[in-house]
């Protein structure tokens, strides 16, 4: 018997419970097999678990340049305002159907109240107020579709990659 799991880091529940139930399934039967793939996979955690003796194959492979933008920038870089009726807007009536789902949770497993503009205006101090505005109004729970939009419509006006981070400074 053979079991694959690729991209462990976004299979994380399955390969924890395969994980767990392999040592009882290995004493069972020597012919199981586990394969855990990925590119980021931290495989001496893998190998202080089963043991020094499990095979490891390791593919070199090349690293890209990596600039990191969050969520502020993004806002700030497209000039994004939230669009208090779209879906992704906390104020929205799909975000209060969602809001209204999370009711029937127990007060323990209900997520905190979003931050408030002053919140986010306190967090990010050289963030500009409609940014802060953008933030507290966005809903964790859905993906605003617009602002993915205009974050592709700036890095093609930039003229791709080298224009884009020459403007985020890069």
């Amino acid at each position: 018997e053979f079991v694959e799991e690729e991209e462990e880091e976004e299979q994380r529940a399955r390969a924890r419970a395969l994980a767990a139930l392999q040592p009882q399934a290995h004493v069972q039967s020597q012919q199981l097999q586990v394969c855990l793939m990925s590119a980021t996979l931290d495989s001496k955690v893998l190998l202080a678990y089963f043991g020094n003796n499990v095979p490891r194959v390791a593919v070199g492979g090349r690293t890209f340049p990596v600039t990191t933008l969050h969520l502020e920038d993004a806002l700030h870089i497209t000039q994004h305002t939230v669009d208090s009726q779209a879906e992704w807007c906390l104020h929205s009536l799909a975000a209060q159907r969602r809001a209204s789902r999370k009711q029937t949770l127990s007060e323990a497993d209900r997520p905190p109240p979003p931050p408030s503009e002053s919140d986010f205006m306190r967090r990010f101090p050289r963030a500009s107020g409609t940014v802060c505005r953008a933030l507290s109004a966005l809903d964790p729970d859905a993906v605003n579709c617009q602002l993915i939009c205009q974050l592709i419509s700036w890095y093609l006006r930039c003229g791709g990659l080298d224009g884009a981070r020459r403007f985020v400074g890069a």
